[in-house]
């Protein structure tokens, strides 16, 4: 991040003279080109008349096609993970300081391919922290960030990750963290004997908890999280509520051999949203109006080898499974889904960094429909 002399501010910020020589302001991000080249053997990435696919933007399991023929190679060519963030530290008369952080990107953004090729940005961060609490939208308390490995892609392992940004009040006590999110819940239902709908709802009576506890062991470190959270489905105009709890459990860490590292996560539970960027609904409710929640498996391991100080490479295998094929309504719904990918990574310079990945991965419907990805994706990446 850079330092931005308070002084450039100072005309709007008159009002709050009396801070003015205990606040710092810096600005960081970084600009990334993504250029991939995907083949999708079991069908194309549009399906119908879609007109976007997420998987033009980053590895997505959801979109891999099932059940079509092989489609051609396809290349998506975007600047969209590219972003920026400012920060504030104030400090206080009495010892304290008061920090708060905003990041937005591009992905996901709307516009088009055909000429301006034109992104609105999207809130990622904003949240303030003072005196071991923090409050606003980060990464949820149950992912443990330092456990990520480095790839090419914008998520890399993504059925085998915890990845969610959410509003929540966080407190941290020492290598303790405790949190109340944002709830919300995805639930398959049945309409009848004969077909399933989806629907997304913010039902639930009680916020989602998370408890979280990181530790070390040598240069290795380790955090493990458990989840508790509702899963709820209201319907007032057909006088429907139920509900049922949830829980999950994450461990996860990295191990550090020299200038290698390793690392892990294992998710199992009622997590839903919270793996894979949402690969599977959270619960599933038949027309009796009895609901379940969906378990859910989870789990990563990537291994990092340094070959010079500038050159380095990362082998990640990932995996996912939800017992969505114990609901024979379900048959559309992913079951399973696993990846690999290798990578080499150069820094010619501290902030600069060129890279090339080599991915695979498979997917399985609960109906037993197949498909799979190839990827070959290059990136450039400045960090300020």
């Amino acid at each position: 991040m850079r330092k931005i002399p308070l002084a450039i501010f100072a005309a709007a910020a008159l009002s709050s003279a009396a801070n003015a020589q205990t606040t710092d302001f810096k600005f960081g991000g970084f600009v990334k080109l993504d250029v991939m080249a995907s083949k999708y053997n079991d069908g194309t990435k549009y399906n119908g008349s879609e007109a976007y696919s997420v998987l033009s933007d980053y590895y997505a399991p959801q979109g891999i096609p099932t059940g079509g023929e092989a489609s051609d190679l396809t290349w998506d060519i975007h600047a969209k993970t590219s972003r920026f963030n400012l920060s504030s530290t104030t400090k206080l008369d009495n010892g304290k300081t008061i920090k708060a952080f905003y990041e937005v990107d591009f992905l996901t953004g709307g516009g088009n391919e055909r000429v301006s090729n034109s992104y609105s940005p999207r809130m990622r961060h904003a949240f303030v922290s003072y005196d071991n609490v923090l409050a606003g939208q980060t990464w949820s308390t149950f992912m443990n960030t330092s456990a990520l490995p480095e790839v090419v892609d914008f998520v890399g392992p993504t059925e085998g990750i915890v990845f969610v940004r959410q509003g929540q009040i966080r407190y941290t006590a020492g290598d303790f963290q405790f949190s109340v999110e944002n709830p919300e819940t995805q639930v398959a239902y049945e309409t009848s004997e004969t077909s399933v709908a989806k629907t997304q709802t913010d039902a639930a009576s009680i916020p989602d908890f998370v408890a979280r506890y990181n530790f070390k062991a040598g240069d290795h470190s380790f955090a493990v999280s458990a989840l508790a959270r509702q899963l709820k489905y209201e319907d007032a105009a057909n006088d429907i509520s139920e509900d049922t709890m949830g829980f999950g459990f994450n461990f996860s860490g990295k191990m550090k051999f020299g200038m290698d590292d390793l690392t892990f996560s294992y998710t199992y539970g009622a997590v839903g949203r919270y793996v894979g960027t949402n690969l599977a609904p959270d619960a599933y409710m038949d027309v009796n109006g009895d609901i379940e929640a969906i378990d859910t498996t989870s789990a990563f391991v990537g291994y990092r080898h340094f070959w010079t100080d500038t050159v380095r490479s990362s082998f990640v295998y990932s995996y996912w499974s939800a017992d969505t094929d114990e609901y024979a309504l379900m048959s559309s719904y992913l079951k399973e889904t696993s990846s690999v990918r290798a990578n080499v990574m150069w820094s010619p310079e501290k902030n600069f960094t060129y890279g090339v990945e080599l991915s695979h991965a498979e997917v399985e419907k609960a109906g037993g429909a197949e498909g799979s990805m190839d990827r070959l994706q290059f990136t450039a990446k400045y960090a300020f």
